[in-house]
C-alpha cells in the first residue's frame, strides 16, 4: 500500500505541474496574440505616416520646381 500511495502522491504532483505548465502555457499564447495585434497596429500606423510623409515631399518638389 505504501507503493501505491507514493505512486499517487508522484501522480498529483505530475499532475499539477502539468496543468501549471498548462496555465503558463495558454497565458503566453494570449499575450503573443496580443502583442501581434499591436504590432499590425503600429504597422499601419507607420504606412500611413510613410505615404503622408510621400505626399508632403511630392507637394514640396512640385513647388520648389513651380518657383
Amino acid at each position: 500500500m505504501d507503493e501505491l500511495d507514493k505512486c499517487t502522491s508522484q501522480l498529483k504532483i505530475q499532475n499539477l505541474k502539468l496543468r501549471y505548465a498548462t496555465t503558463e502555457l495558454n497565458d503566453l499564447k494570449s499575450e503573443r496574440e496580443v502583442i501581434r495585434s499591436s504590432v499590425g497596429d503600429v504597422h499601419s500606423m507607420l504606412l500611413h505616416l510613410l505615404n503622408a510623409h510621400d505626399s508632403i515631399l511630392t507637394t514640396l518638389d512640385i513647388l520648389s520646381r513651380i518657383e
